[in-house]
């Protein structure tokens, strides 16, 4: 009689062992099958995730070589018995262009900043200090209405911070949406300029019209510099005690221009103050610093990068896909092992229906053939069950554990906060957009860039998108088939190896 026809007449008849087998066949690859599909989801999220955070390198004076520069400084000044004088290091226009070109980066920042002073016909803003102000026995008024003394009027004789950028959208603020465009335009061509809104309606000006800033040069010289408003923003950047005291760290008197503008109002065309490029895959951050150092002169300057974000970002992702994967293999051997014990005394019960078919000729191969194909049939069904439930269960384990995840990632860094992953800008010292003028110059590895400092937020991972697809099945499907013809071959070795009559005899 045919072996598979046999099996199927035989899981007929035993309705009820053949429903536990399904329910315990159920149980295993539904488990089976939320992990492989928990792993996929996470390791799509891991690849998007390294695609939207990207990695930021940054090319930043070497803290030995400024420190030889201040030392240099000092010796002059002793020996020569006049006052210590040093300019800030920037960095070399060529290299960095050098480095934007290389293969690997997807986007760059390039900035340089200067301060200006306006004219009678362009004035800053001046915001009313938290503090009480000895020169003034009104407190509560803005310094707008109270006589400029001596260190008020020096201040904003500098109160302009003149921003330059190769593009508005990599600058501190516009890149960590705390500020936006909201009439003209964020493209800067040589003397056009992007100002405050509150900026412009204090001196009554708009898209398209002109103001004129000046700055005065180290020979005492004056560069006046007219340029075209083709851009007005708003910004909700915090403003802190100091920003409230001196206009230059007041973001609002920020005028981002580009580049060119910016060299040659302060007579200097050849260098940045800050540069930055963003890496397509940050997993190759190694080996582009690796080729980046050997364009740049190492004596001087130096590449690093802050990958705290891209680690807390991946590392709940990584755990997750290392315990699915884990899962499945731990699943699929108990569900092996489960598994052949049923069968194993199945078998035992049917020792008198094998001794009868090996008295009767039947190949002990189709013999293990028939119980395979009962419990692949059983399989069969077992994964129609398994993939109907398996969105379910993948879904409710997979966000479970990416909560739980996340929320040590949360303890162990300090740093993520529930929904959002955000580097958030504060004007400090520096300048709009935080950090200290002169990239580079005393800001440590890796944060080194301060106006013009590419700042991100990017949305953290809270939910996995957990699908069954069909490479899914077809992994499910090789592991039933691997399960179940463990569990058959483990079964039936010990009464196949006996004869017939041995088997029949303890009837």
């Amino acid at each position: 009689m045919n072996f598979i026809k046999r099996a199927w007449q035989y899981l007929l008849a035993k309705k009820g062992k053949s429903v536990l087998l399904i329910v315990t066949l159920s149980a295993i690859l539904a488990f089976v099958l939320a992990g492989l599909t928990i792993k996929q989801a996470s390791d799509a999220a891991i690849e998007n995730t390294k695609k939207d955070i990207g990695a930021t390198v940054t090319l930043s004076i070497k803290r030995e070589y400024s420190d030889s520069l201040r030392q240099a400084a000092m010796s002059s000044a002793n020996e020569n018995g006049g006052d210590f004088k040093m300019s800030m290091p920037s960095i070399d226009a060529t290299e960095a262009d050098t480095l934007v070109k290389l293969a690997g980066v997807k986007s760059y920042s390039l900035t340089s900043s200067t301060q200006a002073s306006g004219t009678d016909a362009f004035t800053p803003q001046l915001l009313e200090s938290s503090t009480t102000d000895t020169s003034s026995s009104q407190p509560g008024v803005s310094m707008n209405d109270r006589p400029m003394g001596g260190a008020v009027k020096e201040m904003t004789d500098t109160a302009f911070t003149v921003s330059g950028t190769n593009d508005l959208a990599t600058t501190s603020l516009f890149a960590a949406k705390t500020a936006k465009i909201v009439d003209g335009t964020g493209t800067l061509k040589d003397n056009e300029a992007v100002i405050d809104s509150a900026l412009a309606v204090q001196n009554s000006l708009k898209v398209g019209d002109k103001f004129s800033i000046t700055k005065t040069l180290a020979d005492s010289s004056v560069v006046t510099k007219e340029l075209t408003i083709v851009g007005t923003y708003t910004s909700t950047a915090a403003v802190n005690e100091m920003a409230a005291r001196m206009p230059m760290m007041n973001p609002v008197n920020t005028i981002y221009t580009n580049n060119t503008f910016v060299g040659e109002l302060k007579n200097d065309t050849s260098t940045y103050d800050n540069v930055s490029l963003e890496l397509s895959d940050p997993a190759e951050k190694d080996s582009f610093i690796a080729a980046a150092d050997k364009k740049i002169d190492t004596s001087k300057y130096e590449l690093t990068t802050d990958d705290d974000m891209y680690q807390s970002m991946l590392q709940p992702l990584e755990n997750i896909s290392g315990m699915a994967q884990n899962v499945v293999l731990l699943v699929a051997v108990a569900g092996a092992i489960i598994l052949t014990l049923i069968v194993i005394l199945t078998v035992r019960e049917r020792k008198f229906e094998i001794g009868v078919l090996l008295a009767l000729g039947e190949n002990k191969g189709k013999i293990i053939g028939q119980y395979f194909v009962e419990l692949f049939l059983l399989a069969v069904i077992a994964m129609g069950i398994a993939s109907a439930s398996g969105n379910v269960i993948g879904n409710a384990v997979g966000n479970q554990l990416l909560t739980q995840q996340t929320a040590a990632a949360e303890v162990s860094d300090g740093g993520l906060s529930g929904g959002n992953v955000e580097v958030k800008t504060e004007t400090n010292g520096g300048g709009p957009g935080g950090g200290s003028h002169g990239g580079g110059f005393g800001g440590g590895p890796g944060k080194s860039f301060g106006i013009g400092q590419t700042a991100k937020e990017i949305e953290q991972i809270d939910n996995l998108n957990v699908k069954v697809t069909g490479e899914n099945l077809a992994k499910l499907a090789g592991i039933a088939v691997a399960i179940i013809l463990f569990a058959t071959i483990i079964a039936c070795i010990g009464i196949l190896r006996m004869s017939p009559k041995a088997i029949l005899s303890s009837y």
